[in-house]
């Protein structure tokens, strides 16, 4: 199986930016969080909210960890 690297590199590097110009407030996933570190920082420089979660998203029970983070946190997700 190849490498998956979330927000922090590729094209979920350049959506988590692409977003932030926009407005967007940003969840941002990765293996391990340590690796959003870098476009955590770039989004909140531009002015929006960003966390970071970390899952292996082939694990069924990091994904439910996870998503009932966000829940936790009463983060909304919307993307329109």
């Amino acid at each position: 199986m190849g490498s998956h690297q979330g927000a922090s590199r590729g094209i979920g590097y350049l959506a988590a930016l692409f977003m932030a110009k926009r407005g967007g407030n940003s969840i941002l996933h990765s293996r391990s969080a340590e690796h959003t570190a870098k476009v955590e920082s770039e989004v909140m420089a531009i002015g929006v909210e960003a966390c970071c979660l970390s899952a292996d998203l082939a694990e069924s029970g990091e994904v439910n960890a996870m998503l009932g983070e966000i829940e936790v946190k009463g983060t909304q997700v919307d993307l329109s």
